[in-house]
């Protein structure tokens, strides 16, 4: 009998712990996502929300198309002084936030609730002409990186005030992303030049072509989606809905998921929510990936639905302190 009743402990231990480890290895893409939304109808000054940031107190920035806003937590604050503001990118700098627009850089003062124009000056800028921003990144020095729409690629010293015009490969002047990995390494990356994936060279102050070595037929490199997955591993979205992962060592690389797999379109952004856990934002919707298992699911707008992803065009992602996944759409405010 009590040989009876230690077998059955066990067993009964055994299926415990296999629900357990069952439960742990659950997803995002084990049951559909529910979306929560917050829109103009929730103080948001726009619907187009093209950047997100959370700053060291934990409110979440959303620049959008007219302007900066904040939350709390519960309520959205618009910043009623950047309101002729179409904000495309972010970067917080102590209790500041660098702000870059399609007309320009600013930079926002949170005790003082002001804003001051930046003025960008350095040998390749047109006299009388705005560098139109489209990415950002600060690294650890210090140094604000700017990838824009037709001036290059922009370094500036947020200390000094210095601003450096950075040698790209055949003088190109159009980049849609600038990255910073955990190296320190400074990566960009388009869709309009013939070197569309550059990495920059400390030796030679400049930027360089960064060619990937393929496994089978190379697709046309054209992104403005980049990301660092927790291995050191590089992601790259394409603008075909294609998704490359390579090694920034060793320049291997593999197309990972083709367009006709992914069902993507124009991929703007990757973030990678856990471990071998990827979102991807496009304009077909919104991917989740399971590198591992090569699971996915893409969730796209359906109206008959209230807590669907309130629209096909998906521009930043952001994973907050908190583990929560905030994402900007075109047309539909933040989810």
């Amino acid at each position: 009998m009590l040989n009876f009743v230690r077998k059955t402990n066990w067993l009964l231990l055994f299926f415990i712990v296999a629900l357990m480890a069952n439960a742990q290895q659950k997803s995002v893409f084990d049951a559909s996502m529910a979306f929560s939304h917050l829109t103009i109808d929730d103080g948001l000054s726009s619907n187009s929300v093209r950047s997100l940031l959370q700053d060291e107190k934990g409110f979440v920035w959303l620049g959008t198309s007219r302007g900066l806003n904040r939350f709390d937590g519960h309520k959205m604050t618009a910043v009623g002084k950047t309101r002729s503001l179409s904000v495309t990118a972010m970067a917080e700098d102590g209790d500041s936030i660098w702000i870059g627009t399609d007309n320009g850089l600013y930079l926002y003062f949170q005790r003082l609730d002001s804003v001051k124009r930046v003025v960008l000056s350095h040998s390749g800028l047109q006299k009388g002409r705005s560098a139109n921003v489209s990415d950002m990144r600060m690294d650890n020095n210090g140094c604000l990186w700017m990838a824009t729409l037709g001036q290059g690629i922009l370094c500036l010293d947020t200390e000094t005030g210095k601003c450096l015009s950075i040698p790209t490969p055949d003088n190109a002047d159009s980049y849609g992303c600038v990255y910073v990995d955990q190296k320190g390494g400074v990566w960009a990356s388009s869709n309009w030049t013939t070197a569309n994936l550059i990495r920059y060279n400390e030796k030679s102050k400049a930027f360089e072509k960064y060619d990937l070595s393929f496994v089978g037929q190379q697709p046309r490199i054209s992104s403005i989606a980049l990301t660092e997955g927790h291995a050191g591993e590089m992601w790259m979205g394409m603008w075909d809905g294609t998704l490359v992962c390579f090694n920034p060592s060793t320049h291997q690389a593999e197309v990972v998921l083709t367009p006709q797999e992914s069902l993507m379109l124009h991929v703007h952004s990757i973030l990678e929510v856990r471990n071998g856990h990827l979102l991807l934002g496009s304009d077909k919707g919104l991917l989740a990936f399971d590198v591992k298992s090569r699971k996915m699911r893409l969730y796209s707008r359906n109206a008959a639905l209230a807590n669907a992803i309130s629209d096909n065009f998906i521009y930043p992602l952001m994973l907050d302190r908190e583990g929560g996944v905030w994402i900007g759409t075109y047309y539909g405010g933040v989810n």
